[in-house]
Order: structure tokens, then sequence, then C-alpha cells
């Protein structure tokens, strides 16, 4: 008691000051509760909201969703600079400002979803759960179900951020015309505000996250220059948790910068090995092989197909909404036994969102050692040493093209590369660990340069190492490209010169 009757005499006499000070409305004015400001989804008096768009024709009426089924609309300010909503006598600001009247070609609930949620329908869990993993499998053809269980979980997480106050990068890493861009385009259609981008200027694509909070794919990641490519870092580094912010040079005003909102779930193709550290540890990779199964036609018109998947969006958020704190209470459960275990990943924010949904809408954790044994994998294929013998293969495979340009593919044994590889390292980096014939055959398969799964790429011969790969000239120009090195792709260009030469003079003949 002696404590509270202290701060009521020291309140007591800041307000006798302030009575005497020719500024007292000024101060009374400035000790009050600064503006509340919101994101487009989050907790208000412990309620979970959504902010949704009302589609009237030529543009968006913004409204406030809250888990009870209730709703607010969305007003504007006087001076047509901000817009916010009065909930139970409380101004709350958004913290983008301005919301856009118009979707800009986002994935979202359409009014039938609104209308759905207010009306209290909302699917069984399971049935969701089924219908997202079929959906994906028939337009695109998974490695395994656990990939496939991955990306149906990473989709759930996109309508849940603002709660768990983390997100999820998903890395897509393969070869060219594997898929990659496929699956991206196929997960926009399912994600919150999803938004596909091929080649998008980092402004673009700092305004989807700021107004939307757009769950980006982010195509041909590798084809960005140097300079963008550095901004792309940055929004992605800091878009990883609630309330990142990233500032760019403005494209109107070369004096003025301006700030964005970034944080949202992205997913982008490129080599994991050229990605900074810590940008990787915070991806779950889908590795694309590129698939054997026939898969439905994601690209023609068909009306029944945009239906199906608007209606599955629909669904996914109102399951969502009304159920949002009990899939969070999962992923605590996982995330605390995490904590209790003596081996616990180093990742292991990122696998409780992943294995804490599987628990919630399957009653299983699969997924938790799927991505723990995968990262382990991945930590002993990704280092220095594979990086620079992967540099000698590339080089001593394109030595063998550049001495007939007229193949467009080879076979070479095992022994061989193991060969040329270990008297590169002698020559180079006396002392270094010499290759085996088990490593050199990780080397290639782990570096696409051929399909591990596809028994047309590879077969046994006798002798130590008895393996014999075949070695596409398209395939080696494609992991030379996404590999990054200047000096192989210059060499690259040079080969495709001279073939290009030899071409035409074969014509000539």
């Amino acid at each position: 008691m002696e404590k509270i009757t202290k701060k009521e005499e020291h309140v007591s006499n800041l307000l006798r000051g302030a009575d005497k000070n020719p500024h007292k409305d000024f101060i009374r004015q400035l000790r009050k509760e600064g503006v509340k400001k919101i994101e487009l989804s989050g907790l208000i008096d412990g309620k979970f909201y959504h902010t949704v768009f009302r589609d009237n024709g030529l543009c968006c009426e913004p409204l406030v969703l809250f888990e009870d089924r209730t709703f607010i609309g969305v007003e504007c300010s006087d001076d047509d600079q901000y817009h916010f909503i009065e909930y139970k006598g409380e101004k709350y600001v958004f913290k983008s400002g301005k919301l856009s009247g118009h979707k800009m070609l986002i994935n979202t609930v359409s009014n039938q979803g609104i209308a759905m949620f207010l009306d209290g329908e909302s699917p069984q869990k399971e049935e969701l759960f089924n219908d997202i993993q079929c959906t994906l499998s028939t337009y695109y053809d998974f490695l395994d179900l656990d990939e496939l269980k991955l990306c149906t979980c990473y989709i759930i997480h996109s309508y849940l951020l603002n709660i768990i106050g983390r997100t999820i990068y998903l890395l897509l890493d393969g070869r060219k015309g594997t898929g990659k861009t496929t699956l991206q385009f196929l997960m926009s259609k399912l994600l919150y505000h999803g938004s596909f981008c091929s080649k998008v200027t980092m402004a673009a694509l700092c305004r989807k996250t700021h107004q939307f909070q757009s769950s980006v794919g982010i195509d041909e990641f590798d084809k960005y220059s140097e300079a963008d490519r550095l901004n792309l870092l940055g929004i992605l580094n800091s878009g990883f948790t609630k309330g990142g912010v990233y500032e760019l040079m403005s494209d109107r005003d070369r004096n003025r910068v301006d700030y964005y909102y970034t944080f949202s779930t992205k997913n982008f193709s490129t080599n994991k090995n050229n990605l900074d550290v810590t940008l990787r540890n915070r991806c779950l990779t889908i590795n694309t092989i590129g698939g054997k199964k026939k898969t439905s036609d994601l690209y023609g018109v068909d009306d029944g197909r945009d239906t199906w998947f608007q209606m599955l969006t629909n669904r996914i958020f109102c399951y969502c909404l009304l159920n949002g704190r009990a899939i969070m209470a999962d992923i605590n459960n996982v995330s605390e036994e995490f904590s209790r275990d003596a081996a616990r990943s180093r990742r292991a924010d990122i696998v409780s969102i992943i294995a804490g949904i599987e628990l919630h809408f399957t009653g299983r954790k699969e997924l938790r050692d799927y991505i723990v044994k995968k990262d382990e994998v991945s930590d002993s294929v990704v280092s220095q040493k594979d990086t620079e013998r992967i540099f000698y293969v590339l080089e001593y495979l394109l030595s063998l093209f550049f001495s007939d340009l007229s193949v467009t593919s080879i076979k070479i044994e095992n022994k061989n590369l193991l060969d040329c590889l270990n008297s590169k390292l002698l020559e180079d980096i006396p002392g270094s660990i010499p290759a085996t014939s088990t490593s050199v055959g990780k080397l290639i398969i782990n570096n696409n340069l051929i399909n591990g799964t596809d028994s047309s790429d590879y077969d046994r011969v006798p002798g130590k190492g008895g393996a014999r790969y075949l070695i596409k000239r398209e395939r080696l120009f494609d992991v030379i490209e996404r590999c990054g090195d200047s000096r192989l792709k210059r060499k690259v260009l040079d080969l495709k010169e001279k073939s290009s030469q030899l071409h035409v003079q074969e014509n000539l003949l």
C-alpha cells in the first residue's frame, strides 16, 4: 500500500505542476497514451482478427473480421492520410497508413468467403488438410509425401503470421526445368495474399508486403542485378519477424528514402550454396527434380479450376481465423518440447511452426524429424570444401565438351572424375583431404548434374567407384549459371559461341 500511495502522490504533484505551467493543455495531451497501431491481422483485446477487402467492383472496401464472427468497418481519416477502426472506444490506426483500394492481383478471400465466415461455416480440419494436399499434388509431382505435407503446412502458416510473430521462407532448389516456377505459381493461388512475382522491382515488392503483407513468390532470384540482390537480401532478412522494416531509396526522388514493412512469408528459387548463411538458416528447402507423373494443366483457361482455388482459399481463411489460437497452442506445445530436448535444433522455431500445424491437423509430428534429418544432411553437403571441389569438376567437364564441340552429352566414369579432382586438389591445395568415390558421387547428385532418381542418368560399371554418369551439356550450363562463378560463365559463353560457329559451318557444307 505504501508504494501505491507514493505513486499517487507523485502523479498528483505532476498534475499540480502542470496546472501552473502555461503549456498545461499540451502537457496533458502528451501524457495521454499514444495512438494504438495495428497490422492487417493479429490480436485486439485478446481476439484474433483479420482485415479483408470486400470487392465492390471497381474498388475494395476494407473490413475487420473477428474470430467471434463479428466485424467492424474501416474508416479513413479526414485528411485522407490513413485508415483506422474504432473498437470499444479506442482508435486503432493501421501501421501501413492508408490501405489500398485495389488488390494488386493478390490472392485473397472473396465476398463469398466473408459471407461464409459470418454465416458460421467452417470445414473439418482433417478434410481441409487433405483437400490442400490433393490440390497441390494434382498440379505438381512432389518428391515424397513429406515435402507435400511441408508445403501444406507452409500455406496454412501464412494465415497466422501476426499471432505467430515470425515466418518461414521456402527455398526451391533444383536445376532448370524441374518445376520450380510451377510450384511457386501453384502455391500463390492458396497462400494468404499470395502473389507470384517474376523479376519484380524492389519498390513493387516492398509495396506488396507493406500494403497487404503479401506472401510473395520470387522467381528467377539468380537473374537479379547485384544491386537488386543486395536489396532483396535486405528485404528477406528484415521480413522474417513481426515489425520488420526495410528502407529503400525512392524511385521518384533520389534524395528521399522510403520505409516499408516487410514482414511476410516468401518463397524463391536459387542455388542454396550462394545464399548468405543467416538467410539460408531461415529457409526450408524443397528439392525440385522434375516430375515423372503426369499432372493437370495449371495455366490454361479453366473456370472450374479457378473457382476451386478461390473456394479452398476461403475455407483455409475461415478455419484459421476461427481456430488460430488453438493452432498457436499446438505450435507452442511443440516449441516447449524442443526446449526440453538436449539435442534441440538450431532452427527450433521454424521446425515448431511446421510440426505444430501438422500436429493440429493430423495428430502427428512426423515433419519434425524429417526437417531435422534433412538439415543434418544439408549441413554435411554445404561446405567450403565442396564449393572448391565442384568448381574443379565443372571445369573438367567443360573441357571435355570443348574437346568435341559437336556432342551434347558425354558419359564419364566416377573414377575418371575422382582422379582429375584429386590431381587438382594436390596441385592447388597441398595437404587437402583427398576426395573419395562416394564423395564424388554425392557431389554430382547434390549439384544436380544428374537426376539421382533417374536410372537413365547413370549405370554401374566394374571396379572401384563403379558408376558412369550421363552428363548433358545443357544441364551443365544450367548448374554453372546457378553456381555464380564468373570464370566458368565466361567459358560457357565461349563454348556456346564456338558450337554455334561449328553449326553454321556444317550447314554451309
